[in-house]
């Protein structure tokens, strides 16, 4: 427990760090009262008290800037003032230096490296250890803790590494790569081996053991970088490694090695991310090019393809995964998270970023490096990482902890600010029950704010969000009732029944009237697809039919009728609507319901259901069938009528003929005949009318009658079925069963009366069960009593 104690004045005296502010006051006279005076201070003039004035109300506005709720970002802001002050006052009060790395640990641990060789560690922003005995490594470039946080590596600007106890700062090992030739710029974890990048473009492997209790650790080359300079590096666990080198990037794993090229201006530091979601991508992004690359890996064969690439606004200098999504630290120094906020990036360049370019210029090592890793460390920055959640960003200034802005307060500030699209889409994304909590609040001031849902997209994300949580009753009874005046709520209702987005709690018969009768008023189009995507429960079919009769919806007529009576039923309905006086004919609009019926005919005709819906696989034939018999019986009829007209007034023209004739007038009469019509013989109607009155094999009509009955029967009810057919089929080819010793007996189905008048009385086994009548055949196989009878195995006594 006395190492969780604020360290006291005497032990960070004696690390050259004189910082006082994380002490605790306690021996008041043991401070330099001479340091601490206060000098004495003049009164200020005009000219200083007017600009102290301009200098305070530009604090203010500024201050209301960043409380605007209009300027509500997706990242919060938080800066570490006690962190901040303790490196600030290490680097100006002792030999510390200024920082140049950072590491963020679980359990709120922090540490900073410094341009001298010092670490402070701290917990919760308050000191916990110093350490000053490095000082001739150089300065820290680079730290890294492990996945629990109890072990932490250091990488030194002269080529050391060292790995520390992370609680007391114990010094736990010593490693040296290539000697005092190159430097240390990265160091990361790989499991429980650490991974180091050296100026010279090499990657380094440290296993760590500890055999017969003494810590030692074994290091080896897993890339040189005499094959290209290696300058970026990430490891996705413990045996596959990602490398970047100013040409390619290149997968390690296994001790093979596959790469694929690399575009990109020569002096701009590539970067690269494993994606958190899917492991088996990696994202690099070089100069303005973000891409996306799948990584396959079977035995020894490594693959790599590109999957998307996106062109950025400005060149990243570094990536990480914040809150689920990728987010960009850009050379404008602002940070970007990619997808819908993108266009919203948060200005950070007030904290005066730290660089890394020197560790790339090996001042460290009398500048022994290449003019090209020279070159592309220029921009490399030194203090970001991620962790528990949060971004850390290392700065001249201090150290800020950006992390992603709690969902719920931010949709809330969206709504304070009028901007409901932005906090509808927001709380799409959410869940739980506060966000729920939060929807029903939402939906309720919508339905008191009609006006707000005259915007389409907010109305369709409206709806959304009463889908998402399950408020159906708020949907219908609440917004539907307030909002249902509204011309684009009403269309984005229609739109989603027609997508399909109801089908699992459609409305009740009354609410679909009132939005079919809402549809026919502002868009009539709609009309046909939302009654034949609604099921038929959701459906008054009688009085939706009689409303879009009135209105001459013929469209929404046809769909109601396919509902009922399926395509035929819609074409049969829609003919008696058609009109021979139609406006159509003279090349205007159609009034009538010819062109409904025309939709309809080439939809069955076509295989699919009203409004175009696909129909199931067996059920396009029939309705094929179907809409042939129709088309057909159509054509049989209005033929029918015509020659029933053509012998009336023939027969007319015949009477008057005969009256004309017996009047004996001598005057000859000419009477103009009428042409007749050259007969045009059809081949194609006459086909298709032998085929369908072309008897159909008694046998296969009554397998498909029971095809219904088969389709409600479970695989075991199946069998049972099955195997009693094939029992029946056997008895009736063995020489048993009925015997009728009288030569005149009639077969087939009989009567009750035809029975009772044979002769001759049918003779049976006497141990049979058969009933005695079967009146009629039935499909119905739910009384299985007939099977079961004719499927006994018995022997019949004919003696």
């Amino acid at each position: 427990m006395d190492l969780l104690k604020t360290p006291s004045i005497q032990s960070l005296l004696d690390s050259d760090l004189e910082s006082v502010e994380s002490l605790h006051y306690v021996d008041i006279e043991e401070l330099d009262e001479v340091e601490y005076a206060l000098p004495a201070s003049e009164a200020p003039t005009l000219a200083e008290i007017l600009s102290a004035e301009d200098v305070e109300t530009q604090h203010k506005e500024t201050i209301n800037c960043v409380k605007d709720p209009t300027s509500c970002s997706a990242l919060q802001v938080d800066f570490l003032q006690a962190i901040s002050q303790q490196v600030l006052q290490a680097q100006e009060r002792s030999l510390a230096g200024a920082a140049t790395a950072l590491s963020v640990g679980n359990n709120g641990k922090t540490t900073v490296g410094t341009a001298h060789g010092h670490l402070l560690s701290f917990q919760d922003q308050t000191l916990r250890w110093v350490c000053d005995a490095n000082e001739d490594c150089g300065a820290v470039t680079c730290l890294a803790y492990n996945n629990d946080s109890t072990r932490l590596l250091a990488g030194f600007a002269r080529g050391l590494v060292y790995q520390y106890e992370s609680i007391r700062g114990v010094i736990l090992r010593r490693v040296t790569l290539g000697g005092e030739t190159w430097g240390i710029l990265r160091v990361t974890w790989a499991g429980t081996s650490g991974l180091a990048l050296d100026t010279g473009g090499s990657v380094w492997l440290m296993k760590f053991s500890r055999p017969l209790g003494v810590r030692s650790a074994r290091v080896s080359c897993l890339f040189s970088g005499a094959r290209g300079e290696v300058v970026a590096m990430t490891a996705r666990d413990a045996r596959i490694l990602a490398l970047a080198t100013l040409s390619r990037v290149i997968i390690v794993a296994g001790g093979r090695a596959a790469g694929v090229r690399l575009n990109g201006p020569p002096d701009t530091l590539p970067v690269l991310e494993w994606c958190e979601f899917d492991n088996r991508l990696l994202v690099c992004a070089r100069a303005n090019l973000l891409q996306w690359l799948s990584i396959s890996i079977t035995g020894s064969n490594i693959s790599l393809c590109p999957v998307q690439k996106v062109e950025l606004k400005a060149t990243p200098l570094w990536m990480g995964w914040l809150g689920g999504i990728l987010a960009i630290f850009d050379a404008n120094e602002s940070l970007r998270l990619w997808g819908d906020d993108y266009d919203k990036p948060l200005d950070l360049s007030h904290i005066e970023p730290v660089y890394s370019s020197a560790f790339f210029k090996g001042l460290w090592t009398d500048g022994r490096v290449s003019l090209a890793m020279c070159k592309a460390g220029e921009n490399a920055l030194a203090g970001i990482c991620v962790g528990e959640g949060a971004l850390s960003l290392l700065g001249r200034k201090g150290i800020v902890r950006v992390r992603p802005r709690d969902l719920l307060a931010r949709t809330k500030a969206f709504i304070g600010s009028g901007r409901y699209l932005q906090a509808l889409r927001l709380l799409c994304t959410t869940q739980g029950p506060n966000a729920k909590k939060l929807a029903i609040d939402v939906i309720n001031m919508l339905a008191e704010r009609p006006h707000i849902l005259s915007n389409k997209n907010v109305a369709i994300q409206a709806i959304k969000l009463c889908l998402k949580y399950n408020l159906n009753e708020a949907l219908w009874s609440n917004l539907w009732e307030n909002c249902s005046c509204e011309k684009a709520f009403v269309e984005a209702l229609g739109d989603a029944v027609v997508r399909g987005e109801l089908s699992d709690t459609p409305p009740t018969p009354d609410y679909s009237q009132e939005l079919i009768e809402k549809l026919a008023e502002f868009e009539p189009d709609l009309v046909e697809r939302v009654v034949a995507s609604l099921p038929l429960i959701s459906l008054d079919p009688h009085r939706a039919s009689v409303f879009t009769r009135e209105k001459e919806l013929w469209r929404g007529v046809g769909a109601i009728a396919a509902a009922l009576d399926g395509s035929s039923g819609a074409m049969r309905t829609l003919m008696a609507y058609v009109s021979e006086d139609c406006a159509a004919r003279a090349g205007g609009r159609c009034t009538c319901a010819g062109g409904a019926l025309l939709l309809a005919a080439a939809d069955a005709l076509a295989g699919r259901g009203a409004a175009g819906r696909a129909l199931p696989e067996h059920a396009r034939p029939s309705a094929r069938h179907d809409a042939l018999h129709a088309l057909l019986a159509q054509v049989d009829l209005v033929d029918y009528k015509k020659n029933l007209q053509n012998e009336t007034t023939t027969s007319i023209n015949e009477t008057e003929n005969e009256q004309d004739n017996q009047e004996g007038t001598s005057e000859k009469r000419y009477q103009k005949q009428p042409t007749k019509r050259k007969m045009v013989s059809n081949n194609f109607e006459d086909d298709i009318i032998k085929i369908l009155k072309e008897p159909e094999n008694r046998h296969i009509s009554f397998f498909k009658g029971i095809l219904p009955s088969l389709e409600r029967l479970d695989d075991n009810k199946t069998l049972i079925f099955q195997s009693r057919v094939l029992q029946i089929l056997t008895e009736l080819h063995q020489p048993h069963g009925y015997y009728y010793p009288n030569s005149n007996y009639q077969g087939g189905y009989e009567t009750q009366h035809f029975v009772t008048s044979q002769q001759t009385p049918l003779i049976r086994p006497q141990s049979s069960n058969i009933p005695d009548q079967i009146d009629s055949p039935s499909n119905d196989f739910s009384n299985s009593s007939i099977l079961s009878t004719l499927s006994t195995e018995e022997e019949f006594d004919f003696s």
